[in-house]
Parts: structure tokens; sequence; C-alpha cells
């Protein structure tokens, strides 16, 4: 994953392999891994990134855990997973939701208009606006009915809770 040979990696420090600043920075002393070599500590990291050798970058997770040797922390093991996929998956899912978001407000905006308009009292006098009103109102509530019942429908295919048959498609056409 990283493309390294094991000779390469021989008397390397984990800095030059992994840290994703520019060869000769110095290392971050608040760097998990160099926590786990002075304190001994195990820790997790969510989010971060790792450096390839061809110097590309890439987001991980991972853990870092002491290696003892008769009370001396000589080493640590860092066990680290690519992300991207994950962080691909949460940017589709955030702009699924800002999508959603932006459907289902528009004709709520729309609704609350008509029924604001509808107590004030202000369409009485303008039955025919008053009726126009209310289709509009009642077509955008059938809307979100049907978007609601469309994002459900997902979850519901998502975690395999619909039963789906083979169906020779002219017979549906």
């Amino acid at each position: 994953m990283l493309g390294y040979e094991v000779e390469e990696l021989t008397g390397k420090s984990m800095h030059e392999i992994l840290a994703p600043s520019q060869p000769g920075e110095t290392p971050n002393p608040d760097n998990p891994i160099y926590a786990t070599l002075q304190e001994g500590t195990v820790n997790h990291v969510a989010e971060d990134l790792f450096r390839r050798h061809d110097q590309s970058s890439f987001p991980v997770e991972y853990v870092s855990t002491p290696i003892r040797e008769a009370d001396e922390i000589v080493g640590a093991v860092v066990i680290f997973k690519d992300i991207t996929e994950r962080q691909i998956v949460e940017q589709m899912k955030d702009e699924f939701i800002s999508v959603v978001s932006h459907e289902l407000r528009t004709p709520l905006t729309s609704i609350r208009t008509t029924l604001g308009l509808l107590s004030s009292g202000w369409l009485n006098a303008q039955p025919e606006k008053s009726q126009r009103m209310l289709e509009i109102a009642f077509s955008n509530t059938n809307r979100l009915v049907r978007l609601i019942n469309d994002i459900l429908d997902i979850e519901r295919i998502k975690f395999g809770k619909v039963t789906m048959e083979n169906k020779p498609a002219m017979r549906l056409i």
C-alpha cells in the first residue's frame, strides 16, 4: 500500500516513511505514533494522512501500539487502513442530504405560504386564488409524500428489507 520494498524501510524513521509533510521537515511531537514510542500508549486515530513512496498521500485510520521488551519500549506496531472509499461515501452522503434538504424545503415553503395566507384570511375575498393556492399546496404535499417514500424505499433496499422478483419486462410495459 505504501509502495516500499523491505530494504528501503530498514533504518528509516517513521517520519520519513509515513508523515504527509515534506521530506526534511521536523517531525511533529504531537504525532500519536511518537506518543506511542515515547509514552507507551496505544493510540487510535480515526483520520490522518500517510505518504506513499511516490510522495502521494492518502487518508488512513490507524492504531499504534508499543512493542515492549523487558518493560522498555523498543518500537511500535502501526496497523492502518486506507479510508479513501469511506471518505468518498461520506461526501456522497453529504451531497445527497443537501439535495434532499433542498427538495423537501421547496414544497414545504409553498405549503407554508399557502397555509399562512389562508389562516390570515387574505384569500377569503379571492375564492379563485384561494382554490388555486390550495391545489398547489395539495400537489406539493403529494410531492413530499412521494419523495419521503422514495427515501424510505432506498433505506429498505439498502438494509435488505425488500424482496424483489424477476419478471419479464415485456409484461410490465
